[in-house]
């Protein structure tokens, strides 16, 4: 099946990739809602609600709809995606095929609850890939490889280690390990060696900049197998 767009929704970020055009966005998983008010309304999604957070805290909540790889609020997941989606230019109506790239050890009931968001979206068609497949694709392994090959991905909140053999995930596991605790140990090195104190923003920066291998991570996965 071609798919018309693929989702990677992470604890930290978000990203979409759209055939014919590739990586369509990439911006936080985060929605900013004014805690003031009854109905939590919506202030902005994204690197906007994290730069309007960063400036004015009273009665703002930063809420991450994405935990350890899993939907942890149904209503902000949705209406997050909803406008990135818009964003993207991807009609309400009449949309096409949806594959999320997924953590290959989430548990089934996980993976029901990503695919009841991508049909509640109006997709017709709304199929899971291990991001460990979409990886070896990316990196133009074939699938009839006679090799296996051991593949880590890490996340925001969790590390996902696949081995993947002939275009299927053999076995399987996440340590409850993330990007954000490297973030954090960054932070705390610096503090206690330098006493000096970096936002989160840099922190990662830094950690992008020295974990690095290639110019840019790009998954493609409309190629047929």
């Amino acid at each position: 099946m071609k798919y018309n767009i693929a989702i990677d929704m992470g604890s930290t970020n978000t990203v979409i990739l759209k055939n014919e055009v590739g990586v369509a966005l990439v911006e936080p998983t985060l929605v900013l809602l004014d805690g003031g008010s009854k109905k939590n309304s919506v202030i902005a999604y994204g690197k906007d609600a994290l730069e309007e957070y960063s400036q004015i805290k009273d009665n703002l909540q930063l809420i991450e709809p994405i935990k350890d790889g899993v939907i942890s609020d149904k209503e902000n997941a949705k209406a997050l995606l909803k406008h990135y989606l818009e964003k993207v230019g991807e009609r309400p109506f009449f949309r096409g095929n949806l594959v999320w790239l997924l953590p290959s050890s989430i548990s089934q009931n996980d993976k029901n609850e990503f695919i009841n968001l991508g049909y509640s979206l109006g997709y017709k068609n709304v199929d899971i890939l291990p991001s460990s497949i979409a990886s070896l694709q990316e990196l133009e392994v074939e699938y009839n490889n006679p090799y296996s090959h051991v593949i880590v991905d890490i996340g925001g909140g969790i590390t996902d280690v696949s081995v993947v053999y002939k275009g299927k995930v053999v076995q399987g596991c996440s340590v409850g390990v993330g990007g954000k605790d490297v973030d954090a140990s960054i932070k705390n090195y610096l503090i206690e060696n330098y006493n000096v104190c970096l936002t989160d923003k840099h922190c990662e920066e830094i950690k992008t900049y020295l974990s690095s291998i290639i110019p840019n991570d790009f998954f493609n996965v409309f190629k047929s197998p």
